[in-house]
């Protein structure tokens, strides 16, 4: 999991981008409340805390990357970027293995 605290009501919601070494930036997710998962790929909203969390299931090795966070207003006048998370995929990827996922920065801050 990976979390993106947002300082503002992000009412667009915040979309979830990935970047491998020398590619652009991939979008995987967003996440709103009430919206469905897209393949390995959900999230959690918390209004309380205005955290957007970034849920992949059944992680890959070629899930590793720098990934990124961006607040939206739904009228996408405000667009705000975190300054990056790495997700560094270790071990076998296979069925009788288990993988280590361990982002080096969890959280992204988000300010307006």
């Amino acid at each position: 999991m990976l979390n993106c605290h947002v300082d503002w009501y992000a009412s667009g919601g915040v979309h979830w981008y990935k970047q491998q070494q020398r590619e652009y930036l991939q979008l995987v997710y967003r996440v709103r409340k009430h919206f469905p998962p897209n393949g390995r790929f959900s999230g959690k909203v918390n209004d309380d805390s205005k955290i957007y969390t970034l849920v992949i299931q059944n992680v890959q090795r070629n899930d590793s990357g720098q990934y990124y966070c961006a607040a939206r207003e739904f009228y996408g006048v405000a667009n705000k970027m975190g300054n990056g998370s790495k997700l560094l995929i270790t071990g076998n990827c296979g069925k009788e293995s288990s993988t280590d996922a361990r982002p080096r920065n969890p959280e992204q801050q988000v300010n307006a």
